[in-house]
């Protein structure tokens, strides 16, 4: 199993570095029926978890979009500012934000996840998706085998990635979105060890 690599600049048109290229791997039209297989019980059992991590989920997902985040960033905007005093600016990530001493505080977290895609434990994922019922112990089996027998030719080399998920697979985002939910999960959980923390009503933009 030979899918062509096409290297995507992700800065066009600025002259990319060798990081700054995304991979995608452009499989045979057999490749993605098989793939196919397993995608329709992926999404369904993804949208059956019971827990607000899952629920917010938006990329990826039937019926979704990514601007509903944009949107839900709005309103918890709009919603934060009308508690503030009214001696400090309506104006967001303004630096006086960190005088207010009132109201509820909020916290918004942007992360970027560099090159997430490429570095994901494929071998641990599947492991967790037996263990939690969202496949049987054949179908990752046989999941993690196809991925892992995809080998990628350049000239006279050929390299078979055994970590990440291929991008252009069709099986890709939601395996993706189970990664994000068992670790932003995990987090939570470890979370619980950690002191409330109590601040002032901050907002701030680090580059």
């Amino acid at each position: 199993m030979s899918p062509k690599l096409i290297p995507l600049n992700k800065f066009y048109p600025e002259m990319p570095r060798a990081e700054d290229m995304r991979p995608i791997c452009a499989t045979s039209s057999l490749l993605k029926l098989i793939e196919a297989r397993f995608t329709r019980k992926l999404v369904i059992n993804y949208t059956k978890i019971e827990d607000p991590i899952s629920k917010t989920q938006v990329g990826f997902m039937p019926n979704m979009s990514t601007q509903i985040n944009i949107f839900r960033l709005l309103n918890l905007i709009a919603k934060t500012y009308k508690s503030w005093p009214e001696k400090i600016p309506l104006v967001p990530f303004h630096s006086k934000c960190d005088e207010a001493n009132s109201g509820d505080s909020s916290a918004i977290l942007f992360i970027d996840y560099r090159s997430v895609y490429n570095s994901s434990n494929r071998k641990r994922l599947f492991e967790m998706l037996v263990d939690e019922k969202f496949l049987a112990q054949e179908e990752a089996n046989f999941l993690e085998w196809f991925y892992g027998n995809q080998s990628i030719y350049l000239e006279d080399s050929r390299f078979s990635p055994q970590y990440g998920l291929p991008q252009g697979g069709l099986n890709s985002p939601i395996l993706f979105n189970y990664a994000m939910f068992f670790l932003m999960r995990e987090l939570r959980e470890k979370a619980k060890d950690i002191a409330h923390i109590s601040f002032k009503r901050t907002s701030s933009i680090s580059p």
